[in-house]
């Protein structure tokens, strides 16, 4: 019989604007995979997030494969 293994994908977690202030937004793009699910809930490859205090998001990509790897980064926030 054959045994196929296939690679996991490999999540990369980008950010428009790693620092912000209270009460603005910033966008966060996963790339490296088919579909994503955000630690927040959301899904889709970007999302736009408003967090009140210094937050980790981790995106779960998912490949063709059914094969699931993760990427994450810090929105640091800032006080007025």
């Amino acid at each position: 019989f054959d045994l196929t293994i296939n690679t996991l994908p490999s999540v990369t977690v980008s950010v428009s604007a790693g620092t912000i202030c209270v009460g603005e937004s910033t966008t966060i793009t996963a790339s490296g995979a088919s579909t994503y699910s955000w630690s927040n809930g959301e899904t889709g490859s970007s999302i736009t997030v408003s967090p009140t205090t210094t937050t980790l998001f981790t995106a779960t990509g998912t490949d063709s494969n059914g094969c699931t790897s993760a990427g994450s980064t810090t929105i640091t926030v800032n006080a007025l």
